[in-house]
């Protein structure tokens, strides 16, 4: 718009121009028609905003000339299918949707159907109307026959309604709620519609809006986007800021499964600061969000560079998912560190999709930080009278453990598994030593491409944990520092999309043995079988040396 026109012009042409950019960006069709009317609009009105001072006049004019000039130009280009316009509708079907939520305001359960009716006339629905009517559209429930059926007499047939309404929604979420199980009821009165929940064998009818604040949310929540991901929110890309704030811990659980659900036809990304709202099954989908005071916001995978505050709630939820196996579990497996942790769940996935024998589902693993914990965290899982083994590294800390386990009698031998002894191996042993050497190689060769810049490594063939090797190997060509846990991240990025036939070597073998011994101890703690005893040898030094294997 031209500088020169009155006050008067200016603040109608900012309203109305408003109004257009509004309309605009709530189209969204790749089709020309629907902007032709809104610019046709748009220029009907320009006359009108013309000051009657004689002093504007001329100026507003000159002012409305110039915009219905430049609005036959825009009408013009949308009326011509021109290669860009053909470009713009072919490129538009392909853009997904992005859904954008950072709170979601509970459903009381209870409203007056005639004045959401009135609203939704009146095209002004509040948040709360917009979820009562997803859940009558879920329940098969039509809001202008619910409205003419509130000033008839047929109380009997409003009833029967209500019961198909409640029925067909109790089967649809009833099974969401892990927590009880429960139903759902709605009654209506007139014009008063009521949402009831009752407790799987209780009597009481429960209104809605006297359940648990967290509980309405996660109703509201999930009947939402249900309805949504089935309908327009399909294909879509989801974004939440901090969903469950308003859950406790178990209920933040039940919203990761759901997570589940919503992504199956969607691409979701959250984000969170609640350490039960992480899925530590699924390491390789986290990433690290800080503030740089020279970058900005910066968002990575790499764990290690974060600065201690960004890792927090990362290292938060690890702990939590630690200390909840550490009360919780019936049967409880305590390894030295999260590595083992990770690589244990992952290959009895593996294990378990292949057909072969994978770790029992009823033991929970814990990990404890090293060696030297593990012999706490089982004394302490064993004072709590519940069933405690512990699976140790072969090596100098390992053995140190084992006897103050075992010699102090703490837990027995068959509950207290060194590495070396499970495989029948002699020699310092660690977990990766159960992968297949080759494989592991890859996995260290792909992890270190920067720092090796086209070098290869010869790795020992020895008595020695395969650690212990590949860390002489990489110092010999100057990489001083071997760290196994940038390897293991890229081992369980590897294993996300591995099977059983489709890993290398002695693998799937060498799991399989320690899901063996670990499932015989877990049928003897379930059914009182005799103890299943594993030889226990001790750790010798290295001593043979055969020919060396390139990396």
């Amino acid at each position: 718009m031209a500088a020169s026109a009155s006050d008067k012009f200016k603040a109608d042409f900012k309203v109305v121009h408003a109004e257009l950019l509004s309309e605009v960006s709530e189209l969204g069709e790749s089709e020309s028609a629907p902007y032709l009317s809104l610019v046709e609009a748009f220029k009907s009105k320009i006359s009108g905003f013309c000051s009657t001072d004689e002093s504007a006049v001329a100026l507003d004019k000159d002012a409305a000339t110039k915009i219905i000039g430049a609005a036959d130009i825009a009408l013009r280009e949308l009326s011509q299918d021109s290669p860009i316009r053909k470009a713009i509708k072919m490129s538009s079907k392909w853009l997904p949707k992005f859904i954008y939520m950072d709170d979601h305001k509970a459903f009381s359960g209870s409203a007056q159907l005639n004045q959401i009716k009135e609203r939704k006339d009146n095209n002004t629905l509040t948040e709360e109307d917009k979820t009562i009517l997803l859940i009558m559209e879920m329940s098969g429930l039509n809001l202008d026959e619910e409205v003419r059926k509130g000033g008839q007499k047929d109380r009997e047939q409003r009833m029967l309604d209500m019961n198909d309404a409640s029925n067909t929604l109790t089967n649809e979420i009833s099974s969401r709620w892990r927590q009880k199980k429960y139903e759902v009821q709605f009654q209506a009165d007139g014009h008063h519609f009521m949402t009831f929940v009752k407790d799987d064998g209780a009597r009481a009818l429960v209104p809605l809006d006297e359940r648990s604040k967290g509980f309405q949310w996660f109703f509201s929540f999930d009947m939402t986007f249900m309805f949504e991901t089935n309908g327009s929110f399909e294909n879509a890309i989801i974004l939440l800021d901090e969903p469950g704030l308003h859950l406790h811990a178990d209920a933040q659980k039940d919203l990761l499964e759901r997570f589940k659900a919503y992504a199956e036809n969607n691409q979701l990304i959250y984000s969170t600061h609640l350490p039960f709202m992480i899925d530590v099954r699924r390491l390789d989908n986290i990433w690290v969000t800080e503030e740089n005071a020279e970058k900005g916001s910066h968002t990575h995978q790499n764990w290690e560079t974060a600065g201690k505050d960004a890792r927090f709630t990362l290292q938060a939820a690890i702990g939590m998912s630690w200390s909840q196996s550490l009360f919780v579990g019936k049967h409880n497996l305590i390894v030295e560190g999260v590595t083992d942790f990770w690589f244990l769940n992952a290959m009895s996935a593996i294990l378990r999709e292949a057909g072969r024998v994978a770790i029992d589902e009823r033991l929970v693993i814990t990990p404890a930080g090293g060696a030297t914990k593990v012999a706490y965290v089982g004394t302490l899982l064993n004072a709590q009278d519940l069933n405690v083994a512990v699976l140790l590294d072969s090596d100098k800390e390992g053995e140190t453990a084992y006897r103050q386990l075992v010699h102090q009698w703490i837990l027995g031998k068959d509950q207290a598994l060194l590495l070396g002894n499970v495989l029948e191996k002699e020699g310092t042993l660690a977990l990766e030593d159960l992968f297949d050497e080759a494989y592991y190689f890859d996995q260290v060769a792909a992890t270190y491409k920067a720092e090796l810049s086209g070098k290869k490594i010869k790795v020992v063939k020895d008595n020695r944990s395969i650690v212990e090797r590949v860390t002489e190997s990489l110092k010999s060509i100057g990489v001083e520092q071997f760290n196994k846990g940038r390897v293991a991240k890229k081992i369980m990025n590897d294993l996300a999309n591995k099977n059983g036939s489709s890993l290398q070597g002695s693998t799937l073998e060498n799991f399989e043995k320690v899901a063996i011994v670990l499932n015989q101890l877990v049928t003897k703690w379930e059914g009182g079988i005799k103890p299943i005893t594993v030889p226990q040898k001790t750790t010798k030094a290295a001593k043979v040396r055969t020919p060396d294997a390139e990396l």
